[in-house]
């Protein structure tokens, strides 16, 4: 069933889940929702399996025309939400009415915001997965004019039941953040100098998509036997240093794989706030041993 047709689509507005696994070998990339913590809350709000499909919302600049009445969620990042012009809460299940208008106006903090219904939207399963991947040829992003619709026919919604994830339970989307690394196979590579400033230094966010997030320090990392490798796996999370000695985070639609060094990659469980982090904000590492 049609739920929304797309007024304005802004930078990104995309279908993901949880990804697909099992086919990086063959070159297909994980993708899946940059922001699976939020994704999940938005499905359990809608009384979903963390696996539904759900709507990727990126900076926002998006407007969406309601088909028909239903009940939804919303979490992940303040993007200015209006039903009809009026500012509306999210991380909540939320009524909209055939013929409201939502909208997402921008960031307010954070990037991405998810949209749930109850059964999940429909899209392709590919390789066992809605995601969409534009780097592989796997679906495409809406555009203007594009009807997105639900798995399955909504319910009659008779009565309102309100859910919301309280304040405490939500994550908190700073403009600086710290990050847990595993060390790179490539330490040697680099000088003492670049590992220390690697730890000690601020990065900021100079430019990002749901391939990577592109850094820049103040002073570069330095290479002491060259930033060039033979191609080997990478995945989310790692962080590769090319030969201008800025650090990139590869996230849910990187390659798989990749010839510069890597210095560390990313606690898999902290990738979210890579995601949720605006242009300009900074990044600071530290290195942790396991886990």
């Amino acid at each position: 069933m049609e739920l929304f047709q797309v007024k304005k689509a802004g930078v990104s507005l995309s279908i993901q889940d949880q990804g697909r696994t099992g086919y990086r070998n063959l070159g297909f990339p994980v993708s899946g929702a940059l922001d699976p913590l939020a994704a999940k809350f938005a499905n359990h709000l809608a009384g979903n399996q963390p696996s539904d499909a759900v709507l990727e919302v990126t900076m926002g600049n998006v407007t969406l025309d309601v088909l028909e009445t239903a009940e939804i969620a919303i979490t992940g990042a303040d993007l200015d939400c209006r039903i009809n012009g009026k500012k509306t809460e999210i991380w909540q299940t939320l009524l909209v009415r055939e013929g409201d208008e939502l909208l997402f106006k921008g960031p307010v903090t954070g990037m991405r915001v998810y949209i749930a219904v109850s059964g999940g939207f429909e899209g392709e399963r590919i390789l066992g997965s809605r995601s969409v991947c534009e780097t592989a040829g796997i679906g495409c992003r809406f555009t203007k004019g594009d009807r997105i619709a639900t798995c399955y026919p909504l319910k009659d919604v008779k009565k309102h039941s309100r859910r919301i994830i309280s304040p405490r339970q939500r994550p908190v989307y700073d403009r600086t953040i710290s990050l847990d690394v595993h060390p790179g196979r490539h330490d040697a590579r680099f000088t003492r100098e670049a590992l220390r400033l690697f730890q000690s230094g601020v990065f900021r966010l100079s430019a990002g998509d749901r391939m990577g997030a592109v850094l820049k320090g103040e002073e570069p990392l330095t290479h002491q036997s060259g930033a060039d490798i033979l191609s080997e796996a990478v995945m989310p999370g790692t962080i590769q240093v090319a030969q201008d000695g800025q650090p990139m985070i590869l996230l849910m639609d990187a390659q798989t794989t990749g010839g510069y060094t890597s210095i560390g990659t990313v606690k898999e469980d902290e990738l979210w706030k890579v995601a949720q982090l605006q242009p300009g904000g900074a990044v600071q590492f530290q290195f942790v041993r396991g886990g």
